[in-house]
């Protein structure tokens, strides 16, 4: 129980000594006309892109090694970047027949950015139709001169959660 007790305390004190590190950096609320917003748009928009085209390389480029998604799809358990690269390349799990990502709302601190964007999405998920209009909340990191993706999480607004719902219901 001593060990139980000391590994939880050292788990909560870098946590916080995180958490700390983050609040204390300046944010940086990005403009639409900004470099680094643009680089961090388009990086995001690739990614889809290399999923549409089963592109594994592209996916892997932009999703850091220890990357992971809570999917709107999940009970909340978290995929890996391998699980999920290998799942979007199987045609009998996802065919992307095309994506528009929009609304873009960045912030950056230092070699970190949380980008959100909607994503109107048509595919097959499992042989079945796979369209919604998704939130995503993207954590980006700097590192190796260029931005990766850490963690992704995406849901459905809650309007479009209760069609879902319906709609699976019908299936």
């Amino acid at each position: 129980m001593k060990i139980y007790r000391s590994k939880l305390l050292w788990v909560t004190s870098v946590l916080l000594l995180i958490t700390s590190s983050l609040a204390a950096q300046k944010v940086d609320f990005l403009a639409n006309n900004s470099e680094v917003f643009q680089e961090l748009k388009l990086t995001s928009i690739a990614f889809f892109d290399a999923v549409k085209s089963r592109d594994s390389l592209g996916m892997m480029l932009s999703l850091a090694e220890e990357f992971t998604l809570t999917s709107s799809e999940s009970n909340g358990e978290l995929m890996g970047r391998t699980q999920y690269v290998n799942g979007s390349l199987r045609p009998d799990i996802l065919t992307v027949i095309s994506f528009r990502q929009y609304d873009f709302k960045i912030r950056k601190y230092k070699t970190m950015a949380i980008v959100q964007s909607r994503i109107d999405w048509k595919s097959e998920y499992k042989g079945m139709p796979w369209n919604a209009d998704f939130l995503i909340t993207d954590i980006f990191v700097f590192r190796d001169r260029r931005w990766q993706i850490v963690h992704r999480h995406s849901s459905y607004p809650a309007n479009k959660l209760k069609e879902v719902v319906k709609m699976r219901e019908r299936q």
